[in-house]
C-alpha cells in the first residue's frame, strides 16, 4: 500500500508540475525535457506590462493579443536593434515597409513620420505629409524636415536647389526616379550643411554637356554623400563638383554623354562604384576627372567602356589633373592617366603593367547598357583574375550589392566582390 501511495503521489506531481515560462526563457537550449517547444522562449498570457516583466526576451505585453513579446512600439527598443519589427522583436529595419512612416533610416531605426516630407508622382501642394505628399523634391525641401521620401517617377521644371541647415536624408522608394523637364542640372547641392542621398536615380537632364549634369556642386562647401545612386543617360556629367565633399559607395554612373563624373575642387571619397560607357568622341572627361584634394580616395571600383575626346585619349578611362594614388580599381577597354599612380588594379589582357598591377579579362557577366540597374551590370565571374587579388592591407568591408568583403581570403579588385 505505501509503495502504490507514493507512486500515485508521484505521477501525480508530474501531471500537475508546470515549468515557470522564465526558466524556460533561460533554460530551453539545455533543458528540452522540461522546456518542449511549445513552452520555449515565446509570448505568454498578460494583461499588462508587470506579467511579462519577468521574462527577458518578451519584457512588454501586446495587450490586445494579450501576449508578452518584445515590442510593440519602438521606444521599448534601443540600439543596435533600434526598430520593433512586424513579428514583434526589436531588430534593425530593412525595408521601408518595416516602418509605419514608411521610412527606413541607413541605421535601420524608423522615421517618425513627422520628421518626413513625403514627395510622390501623383501629390500635390506643399503639406508633404504621409496623407498628402507633396509632387516635387523642390516643395519638399522648402519644409525643412530633416527627411525626404520619394516614390515614384518624379519630373521637376526648376533645378531642385537643396540648401539645408543641418543634415538632409533622402531616401528613394525601389524603383523612384528624378527628372527635369526643363533644360539643366536636375539637382543643384548649396550650403554648408551635409546632404546624403539613397537609392535614387537621376536621369535625363536636357541642355548643354557643360550644364545639363544629374548632379552639379560649385558653390559654398556642402558635403553630399551618394549611397547606391544611380546617375545614368544625362546630357551633361553624372556629377560635377568643384567645391565641398564627395562621397560615393555604391553607385552606378553610366551612360551619360558629357562623362561620368568631374572631381576638380571638391574632396572625394569613391568606393565600390561602377563608372561605365560615359562620354563621347567630344567630351573632356570619360569615366572619371579627378583633381588633388585634401581627402582624395578612388578605390575598389570598376570603370569600363568610356570615351573621350582625343586630347584626352590617354585618359578615357580616370585622367588625374596632379598627381594622386588610386588603387584595387578594375580598368577594362579604357585607359588611365599618366598622373594617376596606380596600385593593385587590374587592365586589359596585354597591357603592361608594373608593381602590384595586373593584367587581363575581367570576366564582367553583363555590360548590356540597357541593364544598368541589374545585379550582373559590371560584376565579375567567379574565374576572373581580378578574383583575391586586391591589397592584403585593404578594409573595406562590404562591395556595391552589400556583400561581405573578403569572400575568401583576400580582397576582390573593382566594385563587386564575387559570391558564389
Amino acid at each position: 500500500m505505501r509503495t502504490w501511495l507514493l507512486a500515485a503521489c508521484g505521477l501525480i506531481a508530474a501531471g500537475c508540475m508546470k515549468t515557470s515560462e522564465k526558466y524556460c526563457q533561460l533554460h530551453a537550449a539545455e533543458d528540452p525535457d522540461r522546456c518542449p517547444a511549445p513552452d520555449a522562449p515565446g509570448g505568454g498570457a498578460c494583461t499588462g506590462d508587470r506579467d511579462c516583466a519577468d521574462l527577458p526576451t518578451t519584457p512588454v505585453c501586446d495587450v490586445a493579443g494579450m501576449t508578452c513579446v518584445g515590442c510593440v512600439t519602438s521606444a521599448t527598443c534601443a540600439a543596435p536593434n533600434p526598430t520593433c519589427l512586424p513579428d514583434r522583436t526589436c531588430g534593425r529595419c530593412k525595408a521601408h515597409s518595416d516602418c509605419p512612416s514608411q521610412v527606413c533610416e541607413s541605421d535601420g531605426a524608423c522615421a517618425g513620420e513627422a520628421d518626413v516630407a513625403y514627395v510622390t508622382a501623383t501629390g500635390t501642394g506643399s503639406v508633404c505629409s504621409l496623407a498628402m505628399p507633396c509632387g516635387t523634391i523642390d516643395a519638399a525641401a522648402r519644409r525643412d524636415r530633416r527627411i525626404i521620401k520619394v516614390t515614384g517617377t518624379i519630373s521637376d521644371n526648376p533645378v531642385t536647389l537643396i540648401a539645408p541647415v543641418g543634415t538632409l536624408d533622402i531616401y528613394g522608394a525601389p524603383g523612384t526616379k528624378i527628372t527635369r523637364m526643363s533644360q539643366g542640372a536636375i539637382f543643384e547641392i548649396r550650403g554648408n550643411a551635409r546632404i546624403r542621398i539613397h537609392d535614387l536615380e537621376l536621369t535625363g537632364a536636357t541642355g548643354s554637356s557643360t550644364s545639363a549634369h544629374a548632379i552639379s556642386m560649385a558653390a559654398d562647401n556642402p558635403t553630399l554623400e551618394l549611397h547606391h545612386v544611380f546617375l545614368h543617360n544625362n546630357v551633361g556629367l553624372g556629377i560635377s563638383a568643384t567645391t565641398g565633399t564627395v562621397v560615393m559607395d555604391g553607385c552606378v554612373v553610366a551612360d551619360n554623354f558629357g562623362g561620368g563624373a568631374s572631381m576638380q575642387g571638391a574632396n572625394f571619397a569613391i568606393t565600390n562604384s561602377v563608372f561605365a560607357q560615359n562620354g563621347n568622341t567630344n567630351s573632356l572627361t570619360g569615366g572619371v576627372t579627378l583633381g588633388p584634394s585634401t581627402l582624395q580616395r578612388f578605390e575598389f571600383n570598376t570603370v569600363g567602356d568610356n570615351q573621350s575626346s582625343i586630347s584626352t585619349s590617354g585618359s578615357r578611362g580616370v585622367n588625374c589633373t596632379g598627381t594622386l594614388p588610386i588603387a584595387n580599381n578594375i580598368y577594362s577597354n579604357n585607359r588611365v592617366g599618366l598622373n594617376c599612380t596606380v596600385t593593385y588594379s587590374m587592365f586589359d589582357p596585354l597591357t603592361t603593367v608594373t608593381g602590384t598591377n595586373i593584367e587581363g579579362d575581367p570576366m564582367f557577366r553583363s555590360t548590356d547598357i540597357a541593364a544598368y540597374a541589374s545585379s550582373t551590370f559590371y560584376r565579375i565571374a567567379g574565374t576572373s583574375p581580378a578574383k583575391n587579388a586586391a591589397d592584403p592591407a585593404a578594409t573595406l568591408a562590404t562591395d556595391i550589392d552589400g556583400d561581405p568583403r573578403p569572400q575568401d581570403s583576400r580582397r576582390d579588385m573593382g566594385a563587386d566582390e564575387f559570391r558564389p
